[in-house]
């Protein structure tokens, strides 16, 4: 028999969701180039085979339990779809059980996959106080749509597993599949953004024409300085701050939203670097294990996604990191100032730096009592010292 890369062990109560896996692990192209050849499947472009009882048992003179047997122990993980149902289930368990046996106990080869929350009832006997509860575990979410976001990203995280890729790697190459929607709204932005510069420069120079040109420019490089980073504003917090807020103090727990805003060009165009360099220095000074994105169930329609500390030292269980991604739109406007002979001797890096000044004023501000739970800042390293002396 040849090698199966994956056995889905199930209860039939669970069969959608089990065929829903099979399909998308089975129909997934994996990038061949990224993964370590003893990671790489049998098939050379998919992520294949992974065996399914329902659909890949041969009718044949062998009996049933055999086979079973057979592809258990020629397989290289047990993907374990763990529910109440399947924690019940005689058979399942004989299934971890059996595949364990032929593979010397090796827990790290199996990947638990947990159906809307991680309960006492949903654990296995088998796997319950073994190392295997120790990790963190994909949840798929039967009140939304398989094809959700929250259920890809679940996906996603089987599949680094799989391949023995860094999650973040492997999400950001399904991000890419809508990169041509997120070009068309970069464009729009970009339009709307340039139209609004365009009419309030307009209006500023009607309002005071009648004023010598040096302090009509000072007014409206004043008045367009807090009028657009407040645009931003607004949709920061009303789309992402309040309801990540909201949420989190819903769930009666101390916590800390920290914010590292940009200063430079270069902090926006090599955004990645500074999310490494990040992750670099929580590690070397506060001895963290990683940074992972989280989707929290808030009150926007998609739920949020926001950044959050793993380590074993529980104080940090609560401290959240955001990067305002939104402020990318800060050097787009400040090329097109640039353009303008008005603002030929200020850089690029002072506009974005100013923008940022304003930017946190006017977000403390418009949260108000809220403006306690977040902390903003343009140095990672301040950043870093000012998360280990508060927790």
């Amino acid at each position: 028999m040849k090698k199966t890369l994956a056995f889905i062990s199930y209860s039939r109560r669970d069969k959608t969701i089990a065929n829903w896996l099979h399909k998308q692990l089975e129909n997934y192209a994996y990038p061949q180039n990224l993964v370590r050849k003893e990671n790489r499947p049998p098939d050379n472009k998919y992520i294949r085979p992974i065996f399914i009882d329902t659909k890949d048992l041969n009718v044949d003179t062998h009996p049933f339990d055999e086979d079973i047997k057979e592809h258990l122990k020629n397989s290289r993980y047990l993907i374990l779809i763990c529910s109440i149902n399947s924690a019940k289930s005689e058979y399942v368990n004989k299934e971890v059980n059996y595949f364990l046996e032929q593979h010397e106990n090796n827990y790290n080869l199996i990947i638990p996959f947990f159906i809307d929350d991680v309960t006492e009832d949903s654990i296995l006997p088998t796997i319950k106080g073994t190392p295997v509860m120790n990790r963190h575990f994909p949840i798929y979410n039967t009140t939304l749509s398989e094809h959700s976001e929250a259920n890809n990203y679940c996906l996603y995280q089987i599949i680094s597993f799989i391949l023995g890729l860094d999650f973040s790697l492997v999400y950001n190459r399904y991000e890419n599949y809508t990169k041509q929607k997120y070009k068309r709204t970069k464009r729009i932005q970009y339009i709307i953004i340039v139209c609004s510069l365009i009419t309030i420069l307009s209006l500023a120079c009607t309002i005071y024409k009648n004023k010598q040109l040096i302090n009509q420019t000072e007014e409206l490089v004043k008045f367009e300085r807090n009028v657009f980073p407040h645009s931003l504003v607004t949709g920061y917090i009303n789309n992402f701050l309040s309801p990540t807020i909201e949420y989190l103090k819903e769930q009666k727990k101390d916590f800390k939203i920290y914010i590292l805003m940009p200063t430079t060009h270069e902090a926006i165009e090599k955004h990645k670097r500074r999310v490494s360099y990040l992750n670099y220095m929580l590690s070397d000074k506060l001895d963290i294990d990683s940074l992972t994105n989280v989707k929290l169930p808030t009150s926007m329609k998609r739920g949020t996604i926001i950044t959050r500390i793993c380590s074993k030292d529980e104080k940090y269980n609560n401290i959240y990191i955001d990067f305002a991604t939104t402020t990318s739109a800060f050097l787009d406007v400040a090329r097109y100032k640039k353009e303008n002979i008005t603002y030929k001797d200020f850089s690029l890096n002072d506009i974005i730096a100013e923008y940022s000044k304003i930017f946190i004023k006017q977000t403390k501000n418009e949260l108000e009592s809220d403006s306690m739970y977040i902390e903003l800042f343009t140095n990672i390293d301040e950043m870093v010292e000012s998360i280990r002396n508060n927790n």
